[in-house]
């Protein structure tokens, strides 16, 4: 056999052989079908629902959220997750088990990407299994699984934004590696990558730095630059949207996160990671208040929850990311940048603080948490301990190659064993409570004691909450109908209703960018819609199209006399625009990456 097809033939092996393990590493998560997750898995589950149902029972494009915070925008929401090619799966099979095959697509498309990228820098053909299986296989991952945060997965596609990335620096594959590269970017951000996009934004930035240094040319910061506009022109359906709602509706964090190198070391070495076997300083305990615990959570006085640290790597990887060092001239960037991310993780727990003014910049200062990047630490610290087994594989001459391999594959396996064995059982504990039954109900919007936890349960009621947990939204208005105890609001006037004049609003067709109302006015007045005004809110009298107008907050127009059908229906320009760019972008970038692969393949 020719060497090209044995090497086809080993990388068709390499894959198959790494699906294998990523599948059966996650199948957990596919036992206790129709179950729901704890913790933010309601907020999840909703969010993850809304754009299914405004789909599939209205056939509308998800662009207003009406059951959430009095009416939200529903695509602008950087955690909207819709546009990613995996929500296929929720369309599919509903959002309770459609959410169990994301996970198992992020986990295998994690663990292909690392080893892609392994390859794409150079490794060796076994040591390349083992970035895989340090990046994936961590705590972290499973620990983000475990407690409903769906918007960390995207992470999974980082391996492969660096690695196409790098791939543009050789001569003659620049334009082709750089839109899949930016392609990829642009998944992240249509996942709901709130946090894992501006992560990968700081990876690419000091990877580009660095390879300034090394290669004594600005082709990376070019391509970097050029990798970020093509991505704005590829996402701009939700780019526009986006930076419209971060303008109108800032989130701004002021937390501070309580962190310790003594955190830090059980994080990346304890074999204890499950959430509830941790010390109670990370939980609520029942003779404090919830204010007290508030108050020393936000303000820096006690940790956060346990999945905000656990990124278990072990010892055996660990042994290796020291042995990166000798090997320093290779694996310089890696080390470097995991060093960065490390204490950048920290935030305000060490002396070399460059969290803080990192915080201060836009998009950052709406991220929670410093120790949220220590999953781009673990990220960097699998690629450098990869890169050390590899040059052990490789060694200075022919004679001993068995020997070195064999040692490489053992060296794989103890760190797969030691990982694995730590983060599989958790996935046990994903979903396990049963799913509430949907109720058909005329749509209202409650006040509820518990958003946290119950959002998703009133939405299968067809409730909307005012009291939202997310902090990004537009001034909540909407006036509630009472609360989820049965206690009702004497001030409310119906989800429409005449503000001013005399007569009558009924609400003729309800869905989440539209509502018809037929109004009889005795005279001139202002017909208001109970949602929360926008930019994008459009009113449709008869032939006629105009902007709605905020009244007090909430969408309204004025009406003449007499008996009509009044639609207002939510279609942002930015929306609009972006789209048009977007789909010209697909075109044109696709032709080109194409053709730049079949001229690579000739």
């Amino acid at each position: 056999m020719a060497r090209p097809e044995k090497g086809r033939l080993w990388g068709a092996l390499s894959v198959l052989a790494l699906f294998s393990l990523a599948l059966f590493f996650i199948w957990p998560v596919f036992a206790g079908p129709e179950k729901l997750g704890v913790s933010d898995w309601d907020w999840t589950l909703f969010q993850t629902a809304v754009p299914a149902k405004t789909i599939g029972e209205f056939w509308q494009f998800p662009l207003w959220n009406p059951w959430y915070c009095g009416g939200s925008p529903m695509l602008a929401s950087p955690q909207s997750t819709f546009l990613s090619p995996f929500y296929i799966f929720v369309l599919l099979f509903g959002e309770v088990n459609g959410v169990r095959f994301i996970i198992a697509a992020c986990t295998i498309t994690g663990v292909l990407g690392m080893y892609f990228l392994a390859r794409t820098i150079g490794l060796s053909r076994i040591s390349s299994f083992l970035p895989p299986v340090v990046f994936i296989f961590s705590s972290w991952f499973v620990l983000r699984a475990t407690e409903g945060h769906l918007v960390f997965l995207p992470f999974a596609f980082l391996p492969f934004v660096a690695a196409f990335y790098i791939r543009s620096f050789e001569k003659g594959r620049a334009l082709p590696n750089i839109i899949l590269s930016a392609l990829f970017l642009v998944w992240i951000f249509f996942a709901g990558g709130a946090y894992p996009f501006p992560v990968t934004i700081i990876f690419l930035s000091f990877y580009a730095l660095f390879s300034v240094i090394s290669r004594k040319s600005l082709k990376p910061v070019i391509n970097l630059v050029l990798i970020g506009v093509f991505a704005a022109l590829l996402g701009a359906v939700k780019v526009l949207p986006s930076y419209e709602f971060f303008s109108e509706a800032p989130r701004k964090t002021q937390d501070t996160q309580y962190h310790s190198v003594e955190i830090l070391k059980d994080a990346l070495f304890s074999r204890t990671q499950h959430v509830m076997e941790q010390d109670k300083i990370f939980y609520q305990t029942t003779d404090e208040t919830q204010a007290e615990y508030l108050q020393g959570f936000w303000g820096g006085k006690r940790p956060w929850g346990w999945h905000e640290y656990g990124a278990f790597v072990g010892v055996a990887a660990f042994v290796l990311y020291l042995a990166a060092f000798i090997y320093f001239r290779r694996s310089w960037i890696w080390l470097t940048i995991s060093l960065i991310a490390l204490i950048m993780s920290l935030g305000e727990a060490t002396a070399l603080n460059i969290w803080s003014p990192l915080h201060h910049l836009p998009v950052f200062s709406s991220l929670h948490g410093p120790s949220r990047v220590i999953i781009l630490f673990v990220f960097a610290f699998s690629m450098a301990a990869g890169i050390a087994l590899s040059s052990l594989e490789e060694g200075r001459n022919e004679r001993g190659n068995i020997l070195r391999r064999a040692v490489a594959a053992l060296a794989v396996i103890v760190v797969l064993v030691e990982i694995a064995t730590v983060s599989r059982p958790l996935l046990n504990d994903v979903f396990v409570d049963p799913k509430p039954p949907v109720v058909e109900n005329e749509y209202r919007q409650i006040i509820i004691g518990d958003p946290v936890t119950m959002t998703y349960r009133h939405f299968l009621q067809n409730r909307g909450v005012v009291n939202c947990y997310e902090t990004m939204n537009p001034p909540k208005k909407a006036a509630p109908y009472g609360d989820d105890t049965g206690r009702t609001n004497p001030g409310y006037r119906g989800e429409a209703y005449l503000a001013e004049g005399q007569g009558s609003a009924v609400i003729r067709r309800f869905t989440p960018n539209e509502v018809t109302v037929e109004v009889e006015s005795q005279g001139s007045g202002v017909l208001v819609l109970n949602q929360n005004y926008f930019k994008g809110w459009m009113v449709k009298k008869g032939a006629s199209r105009e902007e709605a107008a905020n009244r007090y907050g909430l969408v309204s127009t004025s009406v003449n006399a007499g008996k009509a059908d009044v639609v207002f229906y939510y279609s942002p320009r930015s929306y609009r625009l972006g789209l048009a760019i977007s789909i010209f972008s697909f075109v044109v970038f696709g032709f080109i990456a194409v053709r730049g692969l079949r001229k690579r393949a000739k």
